[in-house]
């Protein structure tokens, strides 16, 4: 028995040329997180200039840093020591002085 012919659909395009396909764009690189338990009254050695960071955001107690190059540095519990008038957390990025999580926090406002 012979197979019935396939139909044809007519093509949305009759009388006009294909339109060129959309130009792919490129993988993104995946990104990497990263998660650092902070402790109250602790310094955090961070392997990376501030100028490294593109952004900085608090989610619920933690403080999230992300970084230029996509990789994510999460600070866990550190929104709370950001903020102990005792002792608050500090971070020392790469070839600078330590700083209050809480002044890089008020600079990224």
């Amino acid at each position: 028995m012979a197979e019935p012919a396939e139909k044809q659909r007519p093509s949305l395009h009759a009388g006009r040329p294909e339109p060129a396909p959309a130009p792919s764009r490129p993988a993104q690189a995946p990104t990497q997180t990263e998660v650092v338990t902070a402790v109250p009254g602790q310094t955090l050695q961070l392997p990376f200039a501030s100028s490294q960071v593109a952004q900085v955001t608090v989610n619920d107690v933690d403080v999230v840093l992300t970084l230029k190059s996509g990789e994510h540095l999460v600070l866990a519990n550190a929104a709370i020591g950001a903020l102990d008038a005792t002792d608050p957390l500090q971070v020392q990025f790469d070839g600078a002085a330590p700083v209050t999580l809480k002044s890089v926090l008020l600079q990224a406002l």
